[in-house]
């Protein structure tokens, strides 16, 4: 067993909800994998760090019953969804982790930090976030 973690993009509906992306090569809707790492511990806890955060913010408005808190915090094979700050943010973080940490060219969790700063660049430039969503996903 191990930890496997992808980046996604799908459409989201006028309510907001997640849809599938429409490709435009063949005009079918799926979801769109951005990215994949394997095992990189560190990087997953940036991500869900979000989830976290959302899930708190959101007990500390009532949103939550306490029995509802313990199934929230089940992100294993969850969709959290990422918004444009959010991404910004663990881009500039996973370019100091590169400068912060002594890496030589072939580490492979360096590889796994420049992979994340390539995928949410792009991301970024690509994405129309009124209609489409990016989310992490991860299984371990």
């Amino acid at each position: 067993m191990g930890l496997d973690m992808s980046l996604f993009k799908e459409g989201k509906t006028p309510q907001g909800k997640i849809a599938l992306a429409l490709d435009s090569k063949s005009n079918k809707q799926h979801n769109i994998e951005l990215a994949y790492w394997r095992k990189s511990y560190d990087l997953h806890d940036k991500f869900l760090s979000y989830a976290v955060s959302s899930i708190a913010i959101k007990v500390a408005k009532g949103k939550y019953a306490n029995k509802e808190v313990a199934k929230a915090m089940d992100l294993n094979c969850k969709k959290i969804s990422l918004t444009k700050e959010d991404l910004i943010e663990i881009k500039s973080w996973c370019a100091w982790k590169i400068q912060e940490e002594d890496y030589d060219d072939n580490d492979y969790y360096r590889q796994d930090y420049e992979l994340a700063i390539e995928t949410i660049e792009k991301a970024l430039k690509e994405t129309d976030f009124e209609h489409e969503i990016i989310y992490y996903w991860s299984w371990w």
